[in-house]
C-alpha cells in the first residue's frame, strides 16, 4: 500500500530531525522498519505473556480501578486483561478515536483550503477548519500574512484600495466550549472555544480569546493594511454571498499530516477542529453532540464497540469522558489487520478540501504513523528514559493524561518478533510518577518477552 510507504518515511525524517529538542538527554532511539510497518503478524503464546507481565496490578501507584488489555495483533485475542470493559477516564487517548473518525471520512492527501472573497465592497476571510492556520510567514504552510499579501495583490489588479472585511466561519456552530471544560482550560489557553477561523499564533496571549474568529479576522486587517489596502470598519462577522468572486486560497497540509501531528503533540484545539471539520463534510451538524455521535457511529463501522465510549468531547480534556481499554487495545489492533468498513457515513460536504485524484479509500494508517515512538517523538520523548528501559524503541503510544488519570493506548514488539496492541487506563492515579514507573515497567516486561508461539 503506498500511502504506508510515504508515511512511514515521513515519519523516519522527523526522527532524524528529533535529537534537536534536547541536547542534554542520550541519543533518541531509531525504530526499525518491522515496528513502524510490521509485515508479517505473529501469533502471540499467551501464557509466555501472562508469566512475563506477572502480578503487574500490584504494582506502585495502581488502583483496583486500573483497566488494561493486551492483545495479540494476529488475530485480535485478548492474551491479559484487567477490567477490559470498565469504563474510565482516557484523557487523550481519546484523540485516537476522533483521528478515527476523521481518517475514515476526509481523503488523506486532500488539503484544507482557506479562501478569501470579494463583493460589493467587502473582503470576506472564508474559514475552512484549518487546525494549523498561522499568523505570520514561518508560523505554518498557510497564513494570515500571506493570504493578506495575495489578496491584496489581486485587489489592487481590480484598482480597488479600499475594503471593507468579514470574517465567515459559518461551516462550524460558532463558539463551541463543550459543556464540561473547566474554566482553566480556556484561562490557561489549553483550547479555546471551538471555530472554523482559530489562528494558532504561538504569540497569542496565554488567556484563550473570547472570540478566535474576530481576532483572526482583525489580524487579517492589520496585514491587509501593511500589504496596501485602506480597512474602512471593523471587522464583522457575515456569511459570504454566493455571488462573491474568489481573490486567494491558501492549502494546508495534507489531512494525513495533520492527523499525525496532531497525535504526535496531543493538541487539543486542533483534534476539536479536525472533528468539527469531519462532521461538516459528513453531515450537516457540527455541535458538540453531533459531532460525537458521528465519533460513535464511524468508529462502530470499524468493529469498535459504541456502547464502550461515552464523549463529550473529541479531544480528551472533558473528564467525563469514558472508554474501555479493551476499545483503544483495538484500535490500533484493527488498523494493522488492515480491516475493512461497513456503513460508514458518506462524505457529502467536500468543497472545502482538495479533491486528490482517484477513488476515495478510507485510510486509517496516519492514525498509526501518528503514534509517537517512546524516547523519539512526541509526548512518548520522555517516556522509557532509563538505560535498562527495552521497551523503548519497539514502543509506540498515544498518551493521555490528566489529574488524577493517566492512560495509553498504542503497539509493542516482543523480543522474537510477536506485535502486540495494548492500552492501560489508570484512573485515580495519586502518584503519577510511580504510576508512569510501573506502566513503563509493563511496557518493558512486554517488549522483553519471547512470546511467539513456536
Amino acid at each position: 500500500m503506498f500511502k504506508r510507504v510515504v508515511f512511514a518515511g515521513f515519519l523516519v525524517s522527523l526522527i532524524s530531525l528529533a535529537p534537536l529538542q534536547a541536547a542534554s538527554v542520550e541519543p533518541l532511539i531509531e525504530i526499525s522498519d518491522e515496528v513502524l510497518t510490521p509485515s508479517i503478524l505473529k501469533k502471540i503464546d499467551s501464557r509466555a505473556l501472562e508469566n512475563a507481565i506477572g502480578n503487574w496490578q500490584n504494582s506502585p501507584g495502581l488502583k483496583r480501578e486500573t483497566t488494561l488489555v493486551v492483545m495479540d495483533a494476529s488475530d485480535g485475542e485478548v492474551v491479559y486483561e484487567l477490567n477490559p470493559t470498565k469504563l474510565q477516564t482516557p484523557a487523550s487517548v481519546t484523540k485516537l478515536f476522533t483521528a478515527v473518525t476523521v481518517a475514515s471520512l476526509l481523503d488523506p492527501d486532500a488539503q484544507i483550503i482557506t479562501r478569501v472573497k470579494y463583493s460589493e465592497g467587502t473582503v470576506f476571510l472564508v474559514g475552512a477548519g484549518d487546525p494549523q492556520f498561522g499568523a505570520r510567514k514561518g508560523d505554518g504552510p498557510v497564513t494570515l500574512e500571506e493570504l493578506a499579501k495575495l489578496a491584496a495583490a489581486s485587489l489592487k489588479k481590480q484598482n480597488i484600495t479600499s475594503a471593507r472585511v468579514a470574517i465567515d466561519d459559518s461551516i462550524f456552530e460558532a463558539l463551541q466550549v463543550p459543556k464540561d471544560w473547566l474554566p482553566s482550560y480556556l484561562a490557561n489557553s489549553e483550547a479555546h472555544p471551538i471555530t472554523a477561523l482559530n489562528l494558532d499564533d504561538p504569540k497569542a496571549p496565554r488567556q484563550a480569546p473570547l472570540d478566535p474568529s474576530l481576532v483572526t479576522g482583525e489580524k487579517f486587517a492589520g496585514f491587509l493594511r501593511v500589504a496596501g489596502i485602506s480597512v474602512t470598519n471593523r471587522v464583522e462577522r457575515k456569511v459570504t454571498p454566493a455571488t462573491a468572486s474568489e481573490i486567494a486560497q491558501m492549502k494546508s497540509k495534507s489531512v494525513a499530516q495533520i492527523i499525525e501531528d496532531t497525535l504526535y503533540t496531543s493538541n487539543n484545539q486542533d483534534t476539536e477542529i479536525l472533528a468539527r471539520l469531519a462532521a461538516r463534510v459528513a453531515q450537516d451538524e457540527t455541535d458538540t453532540r453531533s459531532t460525537m455521535q458521528l465519533i460513535y457511529q464511524t468508529n462502530a463501522s470499524w468493529g469498535i464497540e459504541s456502547d464502550e465510549i461515552l464523549l463529550n468531547d473529541a479531544s480528551g480534556l472533558s473528564r467525563t469522558n469514558a472508554i474501555s481499554a479493551l476499545n483503544a487495545a483495538n484500535v490500533s489492533r484493527i488498523i494493522l489487520s488492515s480491516s475493512e468498513p461497513t456503513d460508514l457515513p458518506i462524505a457529502k460536504n467536500k468543497i472545502y478540501l482538495t479533491q486528490p485524484p482517484g477513488a476515495f479509500t478510507p485510510d486509517l494508517w496516519p492514525v498509526m504513523t501518528g503514534l509517537p515512538p517512546a524516547r523519539s517523538l512526541g509526548t512518548m520523548y520522555k517516556r522509557l528514559a532509563q538505560s535498562d528501559d527495552v521497551a523503548k524503541g519497539v514502543t509506540r503510544a498515544k498518551t493521555g493524561t490528566l489529574r488524577q488519570v493517566i492512560g495509553l493506548a498504542g503497539t509493542i514488539q516482543t523480543k522474537d518478533g510477536g506485535m502486540i496492541t495494548f492500552a492501560i487506563m489508570a484512573n485515580q492515579a495519586d502518584g503519577r510518577t510511580s504510576t508512569r514507573r510501573s506502566i513503563d515497567q509493563l511496557m518493558n516486561s512486554i517488549a522483553n518477552c519471547e512470546c511467539v508461539l513456536k
